[in-house]
């Protein structure tokens, strides 16, 4: 009897730890369709939403653009910081997962994109900006900010990995 439970936890424990990853094969044939996808079950927030949380100074507010430094230059939602996509998820400026962080880009494609990253990298408060800058801009036209402000324009240097799990 002794044996057979050894056969069947050695038979059932490869299987176990298999079916705990889950790798994601899906191919899309656009990045529209893919876009669409990842669009499911994210959270959004209004222009209006955002602007008070700004006006009341909520503390740990953190305001993405993550477009090109080139296009958030040119206009930005006042206090955002600029991490582009490309980017984003080596960033030093997001080390908390607790935190609050918007998102936004001019439609939805990247900022999409990269509110599902940051949720599989375990930043469980990501919301996006619903509309984008776009509605931001035709909300509040006047509080459009032009000029470098606080951007991260390049990644920071790999931190040396300490072979843990939190790595």
């Amino acid at each position: 009897m002794k044996r057979l439970n050894w056969l069947h936890a050695i038979l059932i424990l490869p299987l176990l730890l298999v079916s705990c990853q889950h790798i994601d094969n899906t191919v899309y044939g656009s990045i529209d369709k893919m876009v669409a996808e990842k669009k499911v079950d994210v959270s959004y927030v209004s222009a209006e939403q955002l602007e008070e949380l700004i006006a009341t100074s909520t503390p740990g507010l953190k305001i993405i653009d993550v477009r090109e430094p080139e296009e958030y230059v040119t206009g930005h939602i006042p206090g955002a910081i600029n991490i582009p996509r490309g980017i984003l998820e080596f960033s030093s400026q997001l080390t908390n997962r607790r935190e609050k962080i918007y998102l936004y880009s001019d439609l939805h494609n990247r900022s999409t994109l990269a509110v599902r990253n940051l949720e599989l990298l375990k930043f469980g408060r990501v919301c996006l900006l619903e509309g984008g800058l776009d509605a931001w801009k035709n909300a509040f036209p006047e509080k459009i900010e032009e000029g470098g402000g606080a951007a991260q324009t390049d990644a920071p240097a790999k931190k040396a990995s300490s072979g843990g799990c939190g790595d």
